[in-house]
């Protein structure tokens, strides 16, 4: 069973850094940091593994949030920077990614992005609302029809952000960083 953390409500999910954006002048890249893959999360009230989608049109965008180091709310030196100019797109929510500047932590995590080492992203947010649809049954939510396979798939209707982070392996496969540089001609190893 995973560790508690001391805040139940807040819950997490992978996402991928789009490294094709970085711009080395401004230390940033674009990320997409939540989609509408259904993806396998802890659960802490019913202390099982539950599928949950985050509806896109269910999240308020803040102005910013913190960029963390693996999820790591409770240390100052886990955070790397910030995410701004937040987005709901067609794959998801984008950000921009800035890394602070003069920050060790942050230096060598802006370095593993800029070579391509660094891609996936995780976001840390909070469910407002939901509806739960059981294993094997199909409901309508937000006027779309979802089905529920193996377990309880949850449809998150309204969701905070709290956090986006970098990981090493993320578990949504579509929330990445972009990696390939432009603007400047900068190589990556």
């Amino acid at each position: 069973m995973p560790p508690t953390p001391h805040d139940t409500r807040l819950r997490t999910r992978p996402l991928l850094v789009r490294a094709q954006t970085i711009d080395a002048e401004n230390r940033s890249v674009e990320g997409v940091i939540a989609t509408e893959e259904p993806v396998a999360v802890w659960d802490w009230e019913s202390r099982g593994v539950i599928d949950e989608v985050l509806l896109l049109g269910g999240v308020e965008l803040p102005e910013q949030i913190p960029l963390l180091r693996d999820h790591d709310q409770y240390n100052l030196d886990a955070v790397l920077g910030s995410a701004r100019s937040l987005r709901r797109e067609e794959t998801g929510i984008l950000a921009r990614l800035f890394f602070a500047r003069e920050d060790p932590e942050a230096d060598r995590a802006w370095n593993k992005v800029k070579q391509g080492h660094l891609r996936d992203l995780s976001v840390g947010y909070w469910v407002d609302e939901s509806t739960d649809v059981p294993a094997g049954q199909t409901a309508t939510v937000a006027g779309r029809e979802f089905r529920a396979e193996k377990r309880l798939l949850r449809i998150a209707t309204r969701w905070s952000l709290r956090e986006t982070s970098l990981v090493v392996i993320g578990a949504d496969q579509a929330a990445k960083l972009e990696t390939v540089v432009n603007k400047t001609k900068e190589s990556t190893p």
